[in-house]
Formats: structure tokens, sequence, C-alpha cells
């Protein structure tokens, strides 16, 4: 850990010293030399990268842990950031970014993640066939975010074992890439948008998983109950997301899931 005068009495360098982590002193106004953002603060730590490995993710998918996020070639740092606190609201398994993704842990990507990249269990840098086989082998659908030609997302079930697959912000999945999913989904929209920006997307998807898997545990809210049983924490737009566009509105049409991935179909 490195700090300056300031940064030397916070609480963090106190229980950082008291672990044995070495804590050097460094002179007001250096961290600012050599960090990318503007006003720093008085402290910066350097860590150990450990990346979760993709088999336990598509495991903790499997054993009914939540869903798995899947974000391919997905290049702009906010996107891939605010994917991940995303998905931790959410109560995802995990997020996988496929070769050729943004670095997870890019200065903006971090900031975007707003913490949640030191909680969530990301996988990065692995070939898009490789998530989907493995997929496969545990039972996981895989489910293609697709702009117009998949089954509309109000008639999806989510509450399985699914992977939600997201593509590029300019250009999507190819078709090749959707080919290879269990399935293909579509947000219904309204208006004249032709897409929803990349993590937006994936949040809304990713949120509709969730009040599935909740609508089958928990009760609903009563006339007597202005409240509700449920109370759920909500955040501030973030301001740290990346621009970019991706999956647009669906058929007003409706199908069951996958049972098992075993190809491309809708």
């Amino acid at each position: 850990m490195y700090a300056e005068a300031a940064g030397l009495t916070a609480a963090v360098t106190q229980t950082a010293r008291a672990s044995g982590v070495p804590v050097h002193e460094v002179t007001d106004g250096g961290l600012r030399k050599v960090l990318d953002v503007v006003e720093p603060q008085d402290l910066v730590a350097v860590a150990r990268h450990r990346p979760a490995a993709l088999d336990d993710l598509v495991s903790a998918t499997a054993l009914g842990r939540g869903p798995l996020v899947v974000l391919v070639a997905v290049g702009d740092p906010g996107n891939a950031g605010t994917v991940i606190r995303s998905a931790e609201a959410a109560g995802c398994a995990g997020v996988v970014l496929t070769e050729g993704s943004v670095d997870p842990y890019n200065p903006k990507a971090v900031r975007a993640t707003a913490g949640s990249i030191f909680r969530m269990p990301v996988s990065e840098g692995v070939p898009f066939p490789t998530i989907v086989d493995a997929c496969q082998r545990a039972g996981v659908a895989t489910w293609a975010m697709v702009g117009g030609h998949g089954l509309v997302l109000d008639g999806v079930d989510l509450t399985g074992p699914v992977a939600l697959v997201v593509g590029n912000e300019a250009h999507g999945l190819t078709a090749a890439q959707a080919a290879a999913c269990s399935a293909r989904l579509s947000i219904p929209m309204s208006g004249s948008v032709e897409s929803l920006n990349a993590a937006v997307s994936a949040a809304v998807v990713m949120f509709e998983a969730a009040r599935q898997r909740r609508s089958t545990t928990e009760p609903t809210s009563r006339p007597d109950d202005p409240v509700g049983h449920n109370e759920h924490r909500s955040h501030d737009a973030d301001p740290a997301a990346g621009s970019g566009r991706t999956e647009s509105n669906g058929p007003p049409t409706s199908s069951p899931p996958p049972t098992l991935p075993t190809g491309a179909h809708e």
C-alpha cells in the first residue's frame, strides 16, 4: 500500500498495517503523477489478481446460484463495469468476458463497477466456443440476446440455470455466435428506438431473471400492504456507464425455454 500524509492515518491503512501489509509513505501530490484520475485518494493499494475459473462459474449457475452473464467482445470499459455492478445487484453467479473484450480491470471499468469487481466472480479472455461447450456439459441454457428476431423476454422462463449472452456494442452477436446458443431472446420496446445500450440491455434481462426467481419463493404485496412484503434497494444511475448499442425490440411471441442447450433454435 502507498499513502500520502493524509492517507497514513486512515482506518484502512491502520488495518493494513495490523494485517502485515507493507505501507509506504508517498510525498504529497505524488499519487496524482502516477494515477489516471484527476483527484485521486490519499492512498492506493496493489493486490494480486485472482480471476475466477470458468468451470467454477458454470457450476455455480448449474447449482442454482443465479444466471451467468457472458460478455462477447464488449469493448467499452464503462459498459463492462456497469454489467459487473448490475450482475452483483441482480444476484448473478458471475460474469465471463470473452477474448477480444475489454480488460475488466481497466481503471474506468473498475470505477464503473463501484466496488463490485472485488466481490463478483469474473473470468476473462475465454474463447466463446469454450463457454458454450462448458454450459452445454453442465446443462446450462445459453440465451443469446439479439435484436428483433428472438423470443420476447416477457414470455421467457429464466428461473432455471441460464447463461445470458450479450454481444458487442456496435454489432451485437454474429450469426454463428447466436446460432451456437440454445435460444434467442429480445427485449420488447416501444417507439422508434432501434436499440438499447449494451449495459442497459443486460441489466433489463438480469433483473427480469431475478424477478422471476423471487416470484417463486417470495409472497407478493397485498392490497392492504401498500409497501409490500419485499423491500429492495435501488440506486442512482451510474454516470460511469459507457456508450454503445445492442439488443432491440423483439416480436410479440413467446415460448418455453430450452430444456437443455443442445443446439441453436428459437
